[in-house]
């Protein structure tokens, strides 16, 4: 039992290591070549204000991509931790259990949401 939850720890050190350079790199290289073609630009047209602008550009874009890079990272272990806590209501099929109850009139607000619903036992 104890190698089994080293083991878990050791994995969730790595994947952690691994966001992080992830992270990086996808921080890096968008500002890397928004920096080198700002300068390309602005010695060719010599207007000196595209540089700051491409400069910019790169560390918007490199924020963006590592912003969306955590919301999967966080996605995917939340779908993992929910897959190994069969009390929350998730299956296979659906890792994810609705975020509401759906009792009463409500609509389902996804296709997700309206298969969840056709599959409810009527116990329910």
């Amino acid at each position: 039992m104890k190698s089994e939850e080293k083991k878990r720890k050791e994995r969730k050190a790595l994947s952690m290591l691994v966001l992080i350079t992830q992270i990086g790199i996808c921080m890096l290289v968008p500002i890397f070549l928004c920096v080198f073609l700002g300068q390309h630009i602005s010695r060719i047209t010599g207007v000196d204000i595209l540089f700051p602008v491409f400069l910019l550009l790169g560390i918007l874009a490199g924020f963006r991509s590592s912003y969306t890079m955590i919301q999967r990272f966080v996605r995917l272990g939340d779908i993992r931790s929910r897959k190994s806590y069969p009390d929350r209501g998730c299956t296979p099929e659906h890792p994810s259990p609705p975020e509401k109850d759906f009792g009463g009139d409500d609509m389902p607000e996804s296709r997700w949401d309206a298969e969840f619903l056709e599959k409810k036992d009527p116990e329910d």
